[in-house]
């Protein structure tokens, strides 16, 4: 036992064993969180080294109901059994819970979300960094095996069951008979810091976790949902989800999962949300075009009927949100509606008989023939021409009236 080392306190033994603590962007899974937490409750509790985390099997955690951990066969080579105390028992059962089915036929009790055995490296640095984000020391490793020692050490009596809790030799010590299990335990009970769960209030006041969120966590990928479906859920639970997710009850990735999305798309939706607030909710998805009612349609078409004729789709889209606040619909779904009812912009449409009749005889007033931007202007200035000026050059073409060029002005061209 180093003397310099850091001794963890209560609430920051009680940090380490939350599993939010480990919720990150390479942890999303609650189930893997809880794993992190479960990891550093052994080491806490029961002084396991990395590499016997590592190596620890699921039949060597409480074998046949003993609240006792096995260590056998390990790197180590420190054979013995340690006591289980109340907090490392309630940390690791939360976490064996939640682990998804594939995963509980492991052989070792800790494993990769791909069902490997972690290593020692992954071990060290998770319990390391999260130490290192919550601001309780730079070394959790370092600091838990001096609480743990510290803790054993102020037992009054001789009889090595500190050497052994600690992993040291007895021979060393010279001491012959190895303490029973029995007493180790009351070692651990009278002088561990989270000995007592009802003094320290650990865990006996975990709120319970509301139905949505339950649902959120057991969501392990994106469901298969049509866009229908989703939709109405948005609208039914995406307040209460992005609530659960700012009370650190769930994370955006399994909030995403839970409404069939992937990372981009629901970090999208929580974006509109903090922008744009409830109504948002409401909307499409970015590139999707939503049916007009038969209510909106016969509103739209009558004022359409009213502006005609149209210069573009986005003024009369600018007019029908103007006249209409309530107006719910994009105007893509403005664009589609029209031209599925076969109404076309200016800028698409032929012009009507009055305005062809209009523009032959204005055309015929002009000598030399005038140019095309020359003879728009002429007709928007005096007559409030609607159409633009490819309407105008489309019928022009079509008329065989041909304007004036700028070359021709200047004479032919030297041979």
């Amino acid at each position: 036992m180093t003397g310099t080392a850091t001794v963890l306190s209560i609430a920051h033994q009680r940090i380490m064993l939350d599993p939010s603590t480990y919720d990150t962007c390479h942890t999303r899974e609650y189930w893997v969180q809880c794993g992190r937490a479960a990891m550093a409750a052994v080491r806490l509790c029961c002084n396991l080294t990395p590499v016997e985390i590592v190596y620890l099997r699921r039949d060597r955690w409480l074998p046949e109901g003993d609240p006792i951990v096995r260590m056998l066969d390990t790197f180590d080579a420190r054979d013995r059994e340690i006591p289980v105390i109340d907090a490392a028992r309630v940390v690791v059962a939360r976490y064996i819970d939640a682990t998804p089915e594939e995963f509980k036929a492991s052989r070792y009790l800790f494993v990769t979300p791909k069902s490997l055995r972690l290593d020692r490296t992954t071990v060290i640095s998770s319990l390391n960094r999260a130490a290192q984000r919550a601001g309780i020391c730079d070394n959790f490793m370092e600091a838990s095996a001096s609480t743990f020692a510290t803790a054993v050490y102020a037992d009054p009596v001789d009889d090595g069951a500190a050497l052994v809790l600690t992993g040291r030799s007895l021979v060393d010590a010279g001491i012959l008979v190895r303490p029973p299990i029995e007493r180790l335990r009351s070692c651990l009970e009278e002088h561990h810091p989270l000995r007592d769960m009802r003094r320290i209030s650990f865990f006996e006041t975990e709120p319970q976790l509301p139905k949505l969120a339950i649902k959120i966590r057991s969501c392990t990928s994106p469901r298969e949902l049509d866009e229908t479906t989703r939709q109405s859920l948005r609208r039914q639970h995406f307040r209460e989800a992005a609530k659960l997710f700012d009370d650190g009850l769930v994370t955006q990735v399994a909030v995403g999962n839970f409404f069939g999305l992937g990372r981009v798309p629901i970090h999208m939706w929580f974006r509109r949300y903090r922008e744009k607030g409830s109504h948002s909710l409401n909307g499409q998805r970015k590139g999707r075009l939503c049916r007009i009612t038969p209510e909106w349609q016969s509103k739209t078409m009558r004022l359409y009927a009213k502006l005609s004729p149209i210069k573009s789709r986005a003024s009369f889209y600018r007019s029908l949100k103007s006249e209409y606040a309530d107006f719910p619909y994009r105007i893509s779904s403005v664009t589609k509606f029209l031209n599925e009812a076969g109404e076309r912009c200016s800028g698409k449409e032929r012009l009507t008989e009055k305005w062809r009749n209009t523009i032959e005889t204005e055309f015929a007033k002009f000598d030399p023939p005038p140019m095309k931007s020359a003879f728009l202007t002429h007709l928007q200035d005096h007559f409030d021409f609607p159409y633009n000026r490819k309407a105008l050059e489309s019928y022009l073409d079509a008329a065989g009236l041909a304007p004036i060029h700028r070359h021709r002005c200047a004479g032919a061209r030297p041979n």
